[in-house]
């Protein structure tokens, strides 16, 4: 993201481009306004530069050995089988028929797959789809693109844990590009929702 700024509050005016990724200034250049002919105002000038990789990202990745390891392999694995599955079903408006404990749908995920399931490295593991159509619904109405969503919390790349500041106990994980943040939640907590 650029940002222009003119300061005009010496005798001479000044313009500053300044650069940013994810709120961190990244890079400013000075360009000289007060001399439009002069060499230096077509040659922009580097005041400071800062590599984006040394921007501080909140919340510890994720690697093989981590203790929720096994948990993050889980979810990246059903959120990309259960948006998969929805994708493809025809948009339409949510009805009164996709709530409720009717609309939520179970499925196996055996670690040497099944007709259903692909093979994974993650342990044996239950996933349960709650209410997809509404999930859905709830992203086309934000205009999350859904290859991106997918990308982003299932792709590649490892999610990252953030310490919970709450008693609850609950488990915030953050996609590598900070755009979407899952939290674990107790079954009582799963009901209100």
């Amino acid at each position: 993201k650029t940002l222009k700024c003119e300061d005009t509050a010496g005798s001479s005016s000044q313009i500053l481009e300044r650069e940013y990724a994810q709120g961190v200034l990244i890079s400013e250049v000075v360009l000289d306004k007060s001399l439009p002919d002069s060499p230096s105002s077509k040659k922009p000038r580097l005041r400071r530069s800062r590599k984006v990789k040394d921007a501080k990202r909140p919340g510890e990745t994720i690697i093989k050995g981590h203790r929720s390891y096994d948990l993050m392999l889980c979810l990246q694995l059903g959120i990309r089988y259960t948006v998969g599955r929805i994708t493809p079903i025809q948009e339409r408006e949510v009805r009164a028929s996709d709530f409720g404990p009717k609309a939520n749908f179970w499925m196996n995920f055996p670690k040497n797959g099944s007709p259903l399931t692909p093979s994974h490295r993650a342990l044996d593991f239950k996933w349960k789809d709650y209410c997809p159509m509404v999930f859905r619904n709830l992203r086309e109405m934000f205009k999350i693109d859904t290859a991106d969503y997918m990308i982003s919390i299932s792709g590649s790349d490892a999610l990252r844990e953030l310490s919970s500041p709450g008693k609850s106990g609950s488990i915030f994980f953050l996609s590598q590009d900070d755009q979407f943040m899952i939290k674990t939640l107790r079954k009582s907590e799963v009901q209100v929702l």
